[in-house]
């Protein structure tokens, strides 16, 4: 005689056993993926708002980290929800950890050469700034810079504006290199200037120079929400739970063992 163990006895009746309910395993907390970690298309984004610059190779450098971030984030979530029936929950927590301190580790190398790369770039993009609007000093700098001073902002402003449309490089050079105590500048009147002055001479630059720092900013944030959602990622508080759980049991085998000598 065979006995039927899928039937239960629920509510007066005799019912074939629902499994699902019938899983053991703790339920684990939701995992919720930033914009930046559930998507793979911030890099393309950015690099299209570099215009003709689009084929960097630091802009290229920060999609392909932005995108290992956010894909590894995404597959280590699926993985998290597809343990293998062989495994215990508690082995197949330990193993998400596992795999997303890797992933972590990769990530960190991958954000710091692309963050590297758009650095050197940046210092590169000043330089051809420079050579383009003829940056030069003929030593007649600090004359330019004592009549500057001595502008109303109106007159300061048209004196630059004029430089600028002129590719006047030796009264860029004396305005924008200089502290802004010699010109009457403040440190953001000169960031605005060079700003106008990269746009009126060499506006695919500026362009690049901007996409560059917006992804710089992206690796940074994805990063610090990479590490933001590890918690939940891998569980944290069941697999404390599971450990608690181990240790009992490692204690009560122990007792058990010394009790028999």
């Amino acid at each position: 005689m065979s006995i039927r163990t899928d039937l239960q006895f629920k509510d007066g009746a005799v019912h074939v056993r629902d499994e699902n309910k019938s899983d053991m395993r703790e339920k684990l907390p939701e995992v919720k993926l930033t914009d930046r970690l559930a998507s793979t298309l911030w890099g393309q984004s950015v690099r299209k708002d570099a215009g003709s610059h689009a084929d960097d190779p630091a802009l290229q450098g920060f999609e392909r980290a932005h995108t290992l971030m956010s894909a590894g984030a995404q597959k280590l979530a699926a993985q998290r929800e597809t343990q293998n029936p062989g495994m215990t929950q508690a082995a197949h927590l330990a193993d998400v950890e596992s795999q997303y301190q890797t992933y972590l580790g990769r990530s960190a190398q991958a954000m710091d050469k692309a963050r590297e790369s758009i650095k050197r770039r940046a210092t590169a993009i000043e330089s051809e700034f420079r050579e383009r609007a003829g940056f030069t000093d003929n030593g007649t700098g600090s004359e330019i810079r004592t009549v500057v001073r001595g502008m109303s902002d109106q007159q300061r402003s048209e004196f630059i504006g004029t430089a600028i449309a002129s590719k006047d490089g030796l009264a860029l050079s004396a305005v924008l290199d200089a502290h802004g105590s010699l010109t009457g500048l403040s440190k953001d009147q000169v960031a605005n200037y060079r700003s106008k002055a990269m746009h009126g001479i060499a506006p695919d630059l500026l362009a690049l120079e901007r996409s560059l720092k917006k992804a710089d900013e992206i690796l940074f944030q994805t990063f610090d929400e990479a590490l933001g959602i590890g918690d939940s990622l891998t569980a944290k508080d069941v697999r404390a739970k599971f450990d608690a759980e181990a240790q009992k049991a490692s204690k009560a085998r122990q007792e058990a063992m010394d009790s028999w000598g």
